[in-house]
């Protein structure tokens, strides 16, 4: 996090906050408050906002005891749920990639692999499709499989990262928490 801050120009470090447990189970306003008092407490040092496991929802309750949170909604103040920009960044980097490599941005005919599917995957194989790439796509979450069988049949499914990157690819993106 610090390098990225640097590398834009922003006077902060870097850190990351870690809420340990699934956020299906352990999940709780009671959990996100606690959380707030204590990024609080920090007095501006730290600030928190959505990551893996947590919405807008999530920050709204936690920017209710600090004002030291972002991605909040927009009815409290806030810009609503950064993946969205996050995705559409990863997209145009990927088409940075194919300027520099194939003096072309476009994505069309390109077989793009996405490791993850959550927030920031869904969207961003939404402007992969719309592109016209060829998109091959993985996640550890049955449910987040069965959404992308649903939404965007085009999209084929391998079973786990190593079969994503034994695909034939031009473009690959991880855009999911590896955990090993």
């Amino acid at each position: 996090m610090t390098y990225k801050n640097a590398i834009s120009g922003l006077n902060f470090g870097g850190g990351k906050a870690v809420i340990w447990g699934d956020p299906g189970v352990a999940k709780s306003d009671e959990l996100h408050l606690a959380y707030g008092r204590l990024v609080e407490s920090l007095a501006g040092r730290y600030y928190t906002a959505c990551d893996v496991g947590t919405d807008v929802s999530d920050m709204d309750v936690i920017g209710s005891v600090t004002k030291y949170v972002g991605s909040r909604s927009p009815e409290h103040g806030g810009s609503g749920d950064s993946s969205i920009l996050t995705a559409w960044g990863v997209f145009q980097g990927m088409r940075a990639v194919a300027e520099h490599l194939w003096s072309n941005p476009s994505l069309a005919g390109r077989a793009v692999g996405v490791a993850g599917l959550g927030k920031v995957g869904k969207t961003l194989v939404a402007h992969l499709i719309e592109a016209g790439a060829i998109v091959v796509a993985t996640d550890i979450n049955e449910a987040r499989l069965a959404w992308a069988r649903n939404m965007h049949p085009q999209v084929t499914l391998v079973g786990d990262t190593d079969a994503l990157l034994a695909s034939n690819l031009d473009i690959y993106a991880v855009v999911r928490w590896v955990v090993r």
